[in-house]
């Protein structure tokens, strides 16, 4: 069977300044060692945002960010819940579902990279701003609503694995209850491929 790749050429990056963001996902990447081979490993997420500008393609920039799970004052993932959420006090040892943080919007500060070897220029997320008083949410995607919404395909209990032993959990920490987000109005549009990415 033949493999077969095409070459695309470079894409451009969304326009630099403040956009409009709305969160369509969060992907667990387990434990990560940094770049920086003196700090520990620790474990991260993926936060994906769509964007209020559009590519040439007629499909929303998308923009990711890897960040540490923490909620360290100074920790990225705490920029990103103070945006999404605003300045609400979280009790010390309660827990936060990131995962309900999707569909929250805020604003985000885009800043081009310099161009690269090949002339390509990245688009970096530099900060996140909660929106504006009378700024507008963004809807989710059309793709990340009927993903919400899909029904999982029915599976044999027969086909299903007895059940792995489950050791005793530890006591859970409480959940902090998000405040609820303004209600956005339905979109249809649907996520491309992402076309910049930034860490931390």
């Amino acid at each position: 069977m033949s493999i077969r790749v095409i070459k695309q050429p470079n894409s451009t990056p969304p326009s630099a300044g403040l956009h409009r963001a709305v969160l369509t996902s969060v992907i667990d990447l387990g434990t990560v060692q940094p770049k920086n081979p003196a700090w520990k490993p620790r474990r991260q997420v993926e936060l994906t945002f769509a964007l209020d500008q559009y590519d040439s393609s007629g499909q929303p920039f998308v923009v990711r960010d890897r960040v540490t799970l923490s909620l360290w004052e100074k920790a990225n993932l705490s920029m990103y819940v103070d945006a999404l959420v605003g300045n609400v006090e979280i009790p010390v040892g309660a827990a936060v579902e990131v995962e309900d943080l999707i569909g929250r919007s805020c604003q985000l500060l885009i800043k081009h990279s310099k161009p690269n070897s090949n002339g390509h220029v990245w688009g970096n997320i530099a900060d996140a701003l909660p929106l504006a008083p009378g700024m507008q949410p963004l809807p989710l995607p059309a793709a990340q609503l009927a993903a919400a919404t899909a029904q999982p395909a029915p599976v044999a209990a027969a086909s299903l694995p007895g059940p792995a032993p489950v050791p005793a959990p530890a006591a859970a920490a409480p959940v902090f209850t998000l405040p609820s987000a303004p209600a956005a109005v339905a979109s249809s549009f649907v996520i491309g491929q992402p076309t910049t990415r930034s860490s931390n």
